[in-house]
């Protein structure tokens, strides 16, 4: 069996943010609960300084192709929920 590293970048639109201090607090909330729920490893990468736009980039090791797929959708799924945004771009590599 061969393990399957993911990697990926993603950009979430998020509306109705006043502040910066608002958004890091998003953020470092959603940080949070994923690292908890799917252990990866995630990071703020891109697009820090916009109202609007939470700029992601994270990775993690799955047993196979089918369960690194299926946990990367689960993923995509909760960051809309938890940012309360909807996914904008994304991309993601598996080797």
């Amino acid at each position: 069996m061969t393990a399957v590293c993911v990697k990926g970048s993603l950009r979430i639109r998020v509306e109705g943010i006043s502040s910066l201090k608002e958004k890091r607090s998003i953020v470092s909330r959603t940080k949070n609960v994923l690292t908890r729920m799917y252990q990866i490893s995630i990071i703020e990468s891109h697009d820090q300084n916009a109202l609007v736009y939470i700029g992601l980039s994270l990775s993690y090791i799955s047993h196979n192709r089918s369960e690194a797929q299926q946990r990367w959708d689960k993923i995509l799924s909760e960051l809309e929920k938890q940012t309360g945004g909807w996914l904008e771009t994304e991309e993601s590599q598996m080797f």
